[in-house]
C-alpha cells in the first residue's frame, strides 16, 4: 500500500510537470510565432513602405535586438534614397546646363559613346543637319554621317585613347 502511494504521488508529480511543461511550451511557442509573425509582417510592409517595427512589443531579447537591427536598416535606406534624389536632381540640373551650353555653342557638337551611339546633339547641328536631336540620339553615328575608313578610324582611336585626332574634311563642289 506504501509503495503504491508513493507510486501514485510520483505519478501526480509526474503528470502536473508535464501539464505545467506543456503550458510553457504553448506559452513560449505562441510568443515566438508572435515575433516572428511581426517581423514576417514588418519585412512584408517595409519592401513598399517607409515602416519600423515596433521592439517594446517583443517579449525576447534576440527578437528586440533584430528589431533595432532592422530599424537600422529602414533608417539607412530612407537616409540613402534621400541621398539618391538629391544625386540625380542634382545630374538633371547639370545635364540641363551642359545642353543650355552646347545649344548656345557657334559651332555643331556630336558626343558619342563607346559604341558610337549619339549621346548628344547640339542645336547647332540640328539646325545645319536638318535632324532634331531626338530623332538623332541613340542612333549610330555612322547611320546617320556618312564617314570614310580613316575618320572611323581616328573616332575609334580617339575613343579608345581618350585623346583628341584631328582630321580636315575636304569637300570639292564643281
Amino acid at each position: 500500500k506504501e509503495l503504491q502511494r508513493k507510486i501514485l504521488v510520483i505519478l501526480g508529480f509526474s503528470i502536473l510537470i508535464i501539464l505545467l511543461a506543456l503550458v510553457a511550451g504553448i506559452v513560449i511557442t505562441n510568443r515566438l510565432y508572435k515575433g516572428v509573425h511581426a517581423f514576417t509582417d514588418f519585412f512584408r510592409k517595409a519592401a513598399d513602405e517607409d515602416i519600423k517595427i515596433n521592439v517594446t512589443e517583443m517579449i525576447f531579447k534576440e527578437f528586440k535586438l533584430l528589431g533595432t537591427l532592422a530599424n537600422q536598416m529602414v533608417e539607412e535606406r530612407i537616409e540613402k534614397e534621400k541621398e539618391l534624389r538629391r544625386a540625380m536632381l542634382e545630374t538633371i540640373n547639370l545635364q540641363n546646363l551642359l545642353k543650355n551650353i552646347t545649344d548656345s555653342m557657334p559651332s555643331a557638337l556630336i558626343a558619342i559613346n563607346h559604341d558610337m551611339a549619339i549621346i548628344h546633339w547640339n542645336r547647332n547641328i540640328e539646325i545645319n543637319s536638318g535632324i532634331e536631336a531626338g530623332q538623332a540620339e541613340g542612333r549610330i553615328l555612322t547611320d546617320i554621317f556618312e564617314l570614310s575608313k580613316k575618320e572611323v578610324a581616328l573616332i575609334r582611336e580617339t575613343l579608345r585613347t581618350g585623346k583628341p585626332c584631328s582630321h580636315t574634311r575636304v569637300t570639292k563642289y564643281g
